[in-house]
């Protein structure tokens, strides 16, 4: 390997950032920005790229890592119109603090086209729709503030970061895909809905979340009548209803009609109690 030849080959870029962290790790810092020094102007564009990076946070005030990171990302990534964002909202390169240019560097670079995100103050759930490689902007449309323009710096500091297929993102930007699933599977979008929320939630949860959105107000008591017969019939969900209140929790393992209903009538003694958890589970049923 390099170690014994003494030369750095393509390949051998990741091992040696590992090695600069057992190394400083040990006490060695000096060694580790010795042997990073001395690496990353042997391997290619792209490779070497985490090894300056690595570099420049041991010795930061090394003169010109960053103008040489630069452009080596400038190499291997000048096509994405993100990174030349990136680099130019960042300054790194252009600023003699490298090591927060290079903070600044990292955090716009994860910020993409199609990513959703959460305001938080009151603009609610948005997407970014487009982000200007010449002027850094970032274009974003928000529930409550659609086609609004922001920094970077603005992206990264006030906004949360939240998954596509969430169920906030789904419900801003995917309605008619959520219409669509209520229609056809009620039971399933109950069983996401409630997975979404930490797996378990009251009724007056689930209507909050869906009735005037995903189902229109004037149709969500006939739709609930269905979709709560759905959601009985999922052997992921477990319903409960106690005191007038009905509970939604997600199994950790799926358990059949048939196991059910045993095991609800097992905690009985009396047959009359049996006969209702039957009639019960047979007005569930008979619609299936």
């Amino acid at each position: 390997g390099w170690v014994g030849s003494g030369a750095f080959y393509e390949g051998c870029g990741a091992e040696i950032v590992e090695l600069a962290d057992l190394l400083v790790g040990l006490g060695r810092r000096n060694l580790a920005v010795t042997i990073l020094g001395m690496a990353y102007p042997e391997l290619p564009a792209a490779e070497g790229i985490p090894t300056l990076k690595k570099l420049i946070r041991l010795a930061p005030s090394t003169p010109g890592l960053s103008t040489e990171l630069v452009e080596r990302v400038q190499t291997a990534h000048g096509s994405d119109e993100t990174v030349r964002a990136a680099l130019r909202a960042s300054e790194l390169g252009r600023k003699d603090d490298a090591l927060k240019s290079l903070d600044r560097f990292e955090a716009f670079a994860r910020v993409k086209v199609g990513q959703y995100v959460r305001h938080r103050g009151d603009w609610g759930v948005g997407c970014i729709r487009k982000i200007d490689p010449l002027t850094a902007a970032v274009a974003l449309d928000f529930q409550r503030r659609p086609n609004h323009q922001m920094t970077l710096e603005g992206v990264v500091d006030l906004l949360e970061f939240i998954d596509g297929d969430s169920w906030p993102a789904r419900k801003f930007d995917r309605l008619a895909e959520l219409r669509r699933l209520a229609d056809k599977e009620p039971g399933t979008l109950v069983r996401q809905l409630t997975a979404h929320f930490g797996g378990k939630m009251e009724l007056s949860e689930i209507r909050n979340e869906m009735k005037g959105s995903v189902i229109e107000a004037d149709k969500w008591t006939r739709w609930w009548s269905l979709a709560k017969k759905a959601a009985q019939r999922d052997p992921h969900l477990e319903v409960k209803t106690s005191g007038g209140s009905t509970t939604f929790e997600l199994r950790d393992i799926a358990v059949s009609a048939a196991d059910e209903l045993r095991e609800a009538m097992a905690k009985k003694k009396d047959l009359v109690a049996k006969w209702e958890i039957a009639r019960s589970a047979l007005r569930t049923y008979a619609q299936h």
